[in-house]
């Protein structure tokens, strides 16, 4: 199992490798991991009701919202696997621990990477309507929303499986499912830098981005579109977001240095062991920010929530950031 610390694919082998040697895995990433994966797979469900069953969905930003609550559910999910699989995994038959094994991988790091790039939707969605408010609701449609989100996951998901085809196009079937036993033999060659710089990149433009969301938000801060009730609804939005998507990064930078460190032996293999299991309870706790940040700072948001509830029939009422009015609910 020492050469899998080659693949792109490797976060959760490190956190289950040593298991076959009689090891256990750490008590207190153990419980903090599925702590909070158990709380993150409940909080976005709760906000995906709430956003799908309110008229918060009439919104892009929220629309965006519901989606990052996806990706955020499915990084809980797959972090229960993670641990589920490692030890009960010598239940399974080969085949099946091994197919289990390369889904919970691919699609732990395919979904960390449609996150990092719905938040760049969400940015581009917050910056025209920090700098175009009156344009706003006609460039931000839901139909473009929905098609916008559809083509990046299709992209994400072609871009990371594209590598894997290729590799893989003139092996035997056979050979393929002896190799997932060594997800090297799977992923190509410089596959696992490809995949960091691919996350650090995100990264980086969004920071760059929602830097410039804040120097709009400061220019503007003057405009009669941005003093009045609406306005200001907007850009506490606009500011609510930008919180979220920076506790989201600074929780994400641990597994993006693990993916792009070398293989390591010795002491330093101890050491990249370690952040494994740091990265994976810290992008597991980033998987729920939003649902603590969102309701705290948006009365919207704790009236949806406080409706799925009570089962009742939600009417938050969600005025778009380009409406020139002064009639809005209190904050």
């Amino acid at each position: 199992m020492d050469t899998v610390t080659n693949s792109a694919y490797n976060v959760t082998e490190y956190i289950t490798r040593d298991l076959k040697k009689g090891a256990i895995i750490p008590m207190g990433p153990l419980v903090l991991g599925l702590t909070a994966a158990a709380g993150s797979i409940l909080a976005n469900l709760l906000t995906i009701t709430a956003i799908v069953s309110s008229r918060l969905n009439k919104h892009s930003t929220h629309i965006l919202v519901a989606n990052q609550s996806s990706c955020d559910l499915l990084v809980a999910v797959n972090t229960i696997a993670t641990y589920v699989r490692a030890i009960y995994s010598h239940l399974l038959p080969l085949w099946l621990a091994n197919v289990l094994r390369l889904a919970n991988s691919v699609t732990m790091h395919s979904v960390i990477v449609i996150s990092l790039g719905n938040s760049l939707l969400i940015g581009v969605d917050r910056f025209i309507a920090t700098v175009s408010p009156f344009k706003y609701k006609s460039i931000a449609t839901k139909k473009r929303v929905y098609y916008t989100i559809g083509l990046m996951w299709l992209a994400v998901i072609g871009v990371l499986s594209f590598p894997l085809v290729i590799h893989n196009i003139n092996r035997k079937l056979d050979d393929w499912i002896i190799n997932m036993m060594e997800l090297t033999t799977i992923y190509p060659q410089g596959f696992p830098a490809f995949v960091g710089v691919l996350m650090c990149s995100l990264m980086v433009t969004n920071f760059i981005l929602y830097f410039a969301i804040m120097v709009a938000f400061q220019r503007v801060s003057g405009r009669v579109e941005s003093i009045n009730a609406t306005g200001q609804k907007s850009r506490k939005l606009t500011s609510t977001v930008a919180i979220v998507v920076m506790f989201t990064l600074v929780f994400y930078c641990p597994f993006v240095v693990y993916l792009m460190l070398p293989p390591a032996k010795g002491k330093a293999d101890v050491v990249k062991r370690m952040l494994a299991q740091v990265a994976l309870v810290l992008i597991t706790f980033a998987s729920y920010i939003n649902n603590i940040i969102y309701p705290l700072r948006q009365r919207r948001y704790r009236d949806a929530y406080a409706k799925v509830f009570s089962c009742s029939k939600v009417n938050v009422q969600v005025e778009p950031a380009s409406q020139k009015t002064t009639k809005s609910t209190p904050p």
